[in-house]
């Protein structure tokens, strides 16, 4: 029994240690082509839609657990719009709620009984709570595309002279 009493909180400490850090979220594709996912690390994350040619072709959510930094985030994101085949993702809206996190207190001891008597021998060890921030992030995922200007010409055109 005593056993169990000590890996309780330990087995909560510790799912909450290794979520409090993590992101998760979802994507959707809004476009019926697909796309090849492209390399994470290629994908530019914008604060706004650019000047060159593009077409949105899917949007993008992360949240992040109490201890997520920017970085995981725009990563976790970055993450997502490669699997929809992006080249970016501009980010459009930004967020984050609070949670608090109840403390918890641990008594821990043995009893021993003479006669009719118990003694209690122990320690009791209180944890305070706190206040964490859970960002959350959303994102549309865009596809550059490619004006006339910047497409290559045919290989029926390449290497034919002009007729005289």
């Amino acid at each position: 029994m005593k056993n169990n009493l000590l890996k309780a909180p330990t087995i909560i400490l510790s799912l909450f240690i290794l979520t409090g850090c993590s992101t998760w979220g979802f994507k959707t594709s809004t476009t019926s082509e697909k796309y090849a996912p492209t390399n994470y690390h290629d994908v530019d994350v914008l604060s706004a839609f650019p000047n060159r040619p593009y077409k949105k072709i899917g949007e993008c959510t992360v949240k992040g657990g109490a201890f997520a930094s920017g970085s995981d985030m725009f990563n976790k994101m970055r993450k997502s719009a490669a699997e929809l085949g992006a080249d970016a993702v501009v980010i459009v809206a930004q967020s984050s709620s609070q949670v608090y996190i109840p403390g918890s207190t641990t008594t821990t001891g043995t009893v021993n009984t003479y006669g009719n008597t118990a003694y209690y021998n122990g320690t009791t060890t209180s944890t305070p709570g706190f206040v964490g921030n859970m960002p959350d992030h959303m994102g549309i995922a865009i596809k550059y595309t490619r004006t006339q200007s910047e497409k290559k010409p045919s290989s029926s055109s390449e290497g034919k002279r002009p007729k005289k």
